[in-house]
């Protein structure tokens, strides 16, 4: 392998873009023939979200050679991060024409396909990843996740169990178990996930707002609020830790305080353009004023 391009590997493997790409500048500069030195440049560029550049590093890798699966693989990434959903599937169907045994694409055409609506498309995908390669716990968690938007919950904890023994270590796995586990009514269950969740990552507010929410349906109201509480001072501005403690004080029998998290709630979710959250706020300010 070309020195540049073991040393850019190495630094990819520490998440160093920078000095990767500085790496692939002057390996480029000394041959700016070689296909390989643009695609990593572009995974580079890509990890500073230089998402432009990077599409151009790619689009360059593949003019000089049109064979390369990775490239077309780290082009429709790209792409998918622009928005570009159905060129990211075109790109990721390119490389798995060429090599029809490279998972991750697999992985990245089933992403797209969910962020699409073809949840079952994806769920496809994900098991063709599996098969290849039954140690990808990312595999079993987007497929998870698919499962889970379908009404799958128990193939979905199936999913992300399998997961967990392949990584113990990924808190947003937990959560996720969490969540499929209070749909199906499992509200201790679902509490010793997010607990795992929070001890991995003391700072996961999802887990913590999750778990308040928990405890409140379990009638745990000072913990419900303890972990409202939690979550809203990791980030103050971040709107689902205000809806669940204002139904909490509601619960509470605060409904001035109750009304006053709501309201910030729908604020924040206006902000964020989740008019459909905010709507659903807005319903249940309007049932606590009268």
């Amino acid at each position: 392998m070309d020195e540049s391009i073991s040393i850019a590997l190495q630094k990819l493997a520490r998440g160093d873009y920078q000095g990767m790409l500085a790496v692939m500048d002057r390996a480029i500069s000394i041959d700016p023939s070689n296909p390989r030195s643009y695609s990593l440049r572009g995974v580079a560029k890509s990890g500073l979200a230089d998402r432009q550049g990077a599409l151009t590093d790619h689009n360059r890798s593949i003019a000089i050679n049109p064979h390369d699966s990775r490239s077309y693989n780290n082009r429709g990434i790209v792409k998918a991060d622009l928005g570009d959903k159905k060129g990211a599937i075109d790109d990721y169907n390119h490389a798995i024409e060429i090599d029809p045994h490279l998972a991750v694409a697999y992985i990245n055409r089933g992403n797209a396909k969910s962020d699409l609506g073809d949840k079952q498309g994806a769920i496809q995908d994900y098991t063709r990843a599996i098969a290849m390669n039954s140690s990808l716990a990312v595999a079993y968690i987007n497929r998870g996740n698919a499962k889970s938007d379908l009404g799958e919950k128990q193939g979905a904890i199936a999913d992300y169990s399998y997961a967990i023994s392949i990584d113990p270590l990924h808190p947003p796995t937990y959560n996720n178990r969490g969540i499929a586990k209070s749909a199906l009514g499992d509200r201790q269950g679902e509490i010793d996930d997010y607990d795992r969740a929070i001890e991995l990552d003391p700072d996961y507010i999802d887990a913590y707002n999750n778990r308040g929410f928990a405890k409140y349906k379990l009638g745990d109201r000072k913990g419900a609020l303890a972990d409202c509480n939690a979550a809203i001072a990791i980030d103050p501005h971040y709107a689902p830790p205000y809806n669940s403690r204002g139904l909490v004080k509601s619960a509470l029998g605060d409904k001035q305080g109750a009304l006053e998290d709501l309201r910030t709630a729908a604020a924040l979710y206006q902000q964020a353009g989740q008019l459909a959250d905010y709507q659903s706020v807005r319903i249940s300010i309007e049932r606590l004023r009268f």
